[in-house]
């Protein structure tokens, strides 16, 4: 370990599952979480949308906020230590509604971050 760290990867469905099963106290949370609005599916390249699973991919169009909205609450009451850090990847046509939903939700140093491409694509949060 090159930086002497200790990293946790879980896999669940932070929408169903009981979340008194995931650790607290975490310094750093990163989540990729599905963000593709379903009326997008035509437009998702063959590569992805054949080979990649839905679920993963794809939420329901009247809320495309879903998931951010369930782990920064969760990561803010529950899982983050103070000063901890939340990275979110996020659709570039919804990353600024990500922005405002974690300055509202009571996140600090808020920032969105574009990509190689100049594309709105991350959100960085503290606690």
């Amino acid at each position: 370990m090159l930086n002497n760290a200790s990293v946790q990867f879980i896999q669940a469905d932070v929408l169903g599952d009981e979340t008194s099963q995931y650790p607290t106290g975490l310094d750093v949370i990163v989540s990729n979480p599905p963000y593709v609005p379903q009326a997008e599916l035509a437009a998702i390249a063959p590569n992805v949308k054949e080979h990649e699973p839905h679920l993963a991919l794809f939420v329901p169009d009247d809320e495309p906020l879903v998931f951010y909205k369930k782990i920064s609450t969760l990561a803010l009451n529950q899982l983050l230590s103070p000063g901890g850090r939340l990275y979110f990847e996020c659709h570039t046509n919804y990353a600024a509604q990500v922005v405002t939903l974690l300055q509202n939700t009571g996140y600090k140093n808020c920032q969105l971050i574009n990509d190689i491409g100049g594309h709105n694509r991350m959100v960085t949060a503290q606690k």
